[in-house]
């Protein structure tokens, strides 16, 4: 377990805001910016399974007996479907998810014919998400048709070693500075419910802050039975709330979007995020579990207010 580290004076400030003030805060940044617009965003489970890493919240992981569904790269008709379906409710990106510390060229070439159909038939941002990438692969997915890619930092650098030691910080900073090279924009947030402190989750934010994300998912712990964080607590509403305050607060002109968790909270709860906080939200199943009815999504964000861009 690594030393504690010396918090920077700005993550001292930012930790003591008032709760309420910090959300009162966030909701102007939030309004101010973005009105009350929500962009929706979906994805698909392109491999799942098998993978590699030790990353202690995933139930894909290879080191830990779960129940997670394995499967290969799919058909193109499946893809396709299920893009045109989400792209009929209003959303906006659509991104390919692969299991796995990277992706073998073999896979990136298939997965480049599924984009190359997507690009033909649809109106949809594409997005991809395929782990540890190289600066020639990111180039392929740039020719490719994707046009953001997306890869969690997951934690802040001081408590990433507590939560995956088959890779490292580096690794996924390289990553991303790999798909901003190849001209991709880019997708980075992380995860939260893993026992970390707020300071960490400011370190995150701050990070993401100082690489100019202008599009930060933030996920929420599920404990998945299996892995070694099955039994972590479910995070409180008000722990929720400041945190989502806190991301906004410091990263006012991003897209940050609800993504993975979002079902843990009751609605009022989740209505108080995007008031607060978030103006993304991804739509329909997640990875391994199923999501909400996107149409039931959509008639509740607009029934308090917002708008779907």
């Amino acid at each position: 377990m690594s030393k504690e580290p010396h918090w920077s004076e700005e993550i001292i400030s930012l930790k003591e805001i008032d709760s309420h003030r910090l959300q009162e805060l966030a909701a102007i940044e939030r309004k101010k910016n973005n009105d009350n617009n929500v962009e929706l965003c979906a994805i698909y489970n392109a491999k799942s399974g098998k993978c590699s890493e030790d990353c202690v919240f995933c139930a894909q992981s290879a080191h830990y007996r779960t129940e997670v569904m394995v499967s290969d790269i799919p058909g193109i008709d499946s893809v396709l479907s299920y893009a045109e379906m989400v792209q009929s409710y209003g959303v906006k990106h659509f991104s390919l998810v692969t299991s796995g510390k990277g992706i073998s060229d073999k896979d990136l070439d298939r997965l480049l014919i599924i984009y190359r159909k997507l690009q033909e038939q649809t109106e949809l941002s594409l997005c991809a998400s395929l782990g540890i990438i190289t600066l020639e692969q990111a180039r392929k997915l740039k020719d490719g048709g994707v046009n953001r890619y997306h890869h969690n930092l997951e934690a802040g650098e001081h408590y990433f070693p507590r939560i995956c030691t088959t890779h490292t910080y580096k690794e996924r900073l390289n990553t991303i500075k790999n798909a901003q090279k190849a001209g991709l924009e880019i997708c980075a947030g992380g995860m939260v419910g893993l026992g970390e402190s707020i300071e960490d989750r400011i370190e995150l934010a701050l990070i993401l802050e100082k690489l100019s994300i202008k599009s930060i998912p933030l996920n929420v712990l599920m404990p998945v039975k299996g892995t070694p964080m099955q039994n972590n607590a479910i995070m409180t509403d008000s722990d929720f709330l400041r945190t989502v305050a806190l991301f906004r607060y410091i990263n006012p002109e991003a897209t940050i979007r609800f993504a993975g968790g979002r079902t843990l909270f009751n609605i009022k709860t989740q209505m108080q995020s995007l008031k607060c906080g978030f103006n993304g939200m991804m739509v329909g199943n997640y990875l391994t579990r199923e999501g909400m009815e996107i149409k039931s999504d959509i008639n509740r964000l607009e029934k308090h207010g917002f708008k779907i861009y």
